[in-house]
C-alpha cells in the first residue's frame, strides 16, 4: 500500500511538473498569482494553476505575496506541500517544497509567521532516522534565513502532545493557536511563543469550545 501511494503521489506531481514544461502554466505576475483578489463569494482559486481537479486544498501566502505553499492530496489521505515563489516579478511554477515530498509524512496546514520568517506546518514525520512515522501529527516549524528556509525542527513535546495537534496560526502577538483531540475533545490551545520556546497550552474557554466534538 505505501509503495502505491508514493507512486500515486509521483504521478501527481510528474503530471504538474509536465504541464510546466510544456508551457501550459500561464506567465503569472502581481499578488495572488495575478489571480483576482478574494471577495465575498466563493471561488475556485487559480484554475488550472493550483486547482487542478486534483486534491488541492490550504494555500497559504507569504505576508508580502512573494511566496505560497499548498497540499496536494495523494491516496490513502496523504500529502506532500508544494510551493510556488515569486523571482523577478514572475511566479514560479509548483514544486515540491524542498522540506517536504515523502507522501507517508502527510505533510499539511502550512502557516507563516507575521514577519514571514517562521513556517509552521504538521507532519506524522519521525522525530529522529531511528524511529518509525508517527500515528498522530505535530506541529514542525522551519526559519528563513538569507532567503533560504532551513531545516524542518520538531516544536517540542512541551506544545505537542500524544494525540494530533493540528493547524497552527500565529497571532502578531505571537500566541500560536491551534487544534489538539488530547483531552478527547477537538479543541483549539494556545500557547505562547518566544525564544525560549512555547508555553504550555491551555484550552480556551467554553466562549470558543464547546462540548461537542
Amino acid at each position: 500500500m505505501k509503495k502505491l501511494i508514493l507512486i500515486n503521489c509521483l504521478l501527481l506531481v510528474t503530471v504538474i511538473y509536465a504541464r510546466a514544461q510544456q508551457g501550459e502554466f500561464p506567465k503569472l505576475t502581481g499578488p495572488y498569482l495575478g489571480q483576482k483578489p478574494p471577495g465575498m463569494t466563493p471561488m475556485i482559486f487559480a484554475p488550472g494553476i493550483i486547482s487542478m481537479g486534483y486534491f488541492e486544498r490550504s494555500v497559504v501566502f507569504s505576508p508580502n505575496y512573494d511566496e505560497l505553499f499548498f497540499e496536494l492530496r495523494c491516496l490513502g489521505f496523504t500529502t506532500v506541500l508544494m510551493r510556488m515563489k515569486q523571482h523577478n516579478g514572475k511566479w514560479s511554477d509548483p514544486e515540491t517544497a524542498p522540506f517536504s515530498g515523502i507522501p507517508e509524512y502527510s505533510d499539511t496546514y502550512a502557516f507563516f509567521t507575521y514577519d514571514g520568517r517562521i513556517l509552521f506546518f504538521n507532519s506524522r514525520r519521525p522525530l529522529s532516522d531511528s524511529e518509525e512515522t508517527k500515528k498522530d501529527s505535530d506541529i514542525w516549524m522551519l526559519r528563513k534565513n538569507n532567503d533560504k528556509w532551513g531545516v524542518p525542527i520538531h516544536a517540542g513535546n512541551m506544545l505537542n502532545s500524544a494525540f494530533d495537534d493540528d493547524y497552527p496560526t500565529m497571532s502578531k502577538s505571537n500566541n500560536l493557536y491551534f487544534s489538539s483531540i488530547r483531552d478527547g475533545n477537538y479543541d483549539i490551545y494556545v500557547s505562547h511563543f518566544s525564544e525560549k520556546g512555547f508555553t504550555e497550552p491551555h484550552r480556551l474557554d467554553s466562549v470558543i469550545n464547546t462540548k461537542n466534538f
